[in-house]
């Protein structure tokens, strides 16, 4: 299944001096995007598939720690910041992950973040959202939805949920989020920061791809104990 992660936790804005360093959660959130091959300790046995569970990456953050996550195990995300960059971006199915920042980056001129700002998206940034929200699964994490009104709509504007939307948080659930978790039917999951609820999915992924491959879980390398196969 294809998932999507809008808004990991809010992070302290950095600045252009200082930069920032992923989280946890960031590093946990990132590593189901890209699985590389890993070859079989059994002679002749083929290696792993290269596997990706999560392609599209949705925040209203605007730092960079979710890009330079997923630079640390070696992708080179596609990034979205500005309605202008939209007409030339490689399809969604193509690239390898797309992280898509609704609100902007810190570095620049045209941010979203005063409540009007944040009532409509451009023409453009809506129906890439649209589409995003109506082709893959949603894994919601830090967000209130108390406040980003363009978002609000667009989620429930959503006709149908062809794909299960999966609603983490921590601490009170508002009434805008109460509201979208009930007309779509998603599974809240309560009392988990985002560093454990996706060192915990990417856990089940793992074991998700031991049952893939090879069919004997003993046979699926351990960790560290076999490298990636030749390209």
């Amino acid at each position: 299944m294809t998932l999507t992660i809008p808004v990991p936790a809010p992070r302290p804005l950095p600045t252009p001096r200082s930069g920032g360093r992923p989280t946890p959660a960031n590093r946990s959130a990132t590593r189901p995007c890209w699985r590389p091959q890993r070859r079989s300790p059994l002679p002749g046995r083929p290696c792993s598939p290269a596997t990706s569970s999560i392609r599209v990456i949705l925040t209203t953050n605007f730092d960079r720690l979710t890009e330079r996550a997923l630079q640390e195990v070696g992708i080179s995300p596609q990034v979205v910041h500005r309605p202008d960059q939209i007409d030339a971006i490689q399809p969604l199915a193509h690239s390898q992950v797309t992280v898509i920042k609704l609100h902007g980056d810190y570095a620049d001129l045209e941010q979203r973040n005063t409540v009007d700002e944040l009532e409509t998206y451009p023409e453009a940034q809506q129906r890439l959202l649209e589409r995003v929200l109506d082709e893959y699964g949603l894994i919601v994490c830090g967000w209130s939805a108390d406040w980003d009104t363009a978002l609000v709509r667009a989620v429930s504007g959503t006709r149908s949920r062809r794909y299960p939307m999966f609603w983490s948080h921590y601490g009170h659930l508002g009434e805008e989020a109460r509201r979208l978790t009930a007309q779509h039917g998603a599974v809240v999951i309560e009392g988990k920061s985002a560093d454990e609820l996706f060192t915990g999915l990417l856990q089940q992924v793992e074991a998700l791809d031991r049952t893939a491959w090879p069919r004997s879980a003993e046979m699926w390398p351990s960790s560290g104990s076999s490298g990636p196969c030749p390209t």
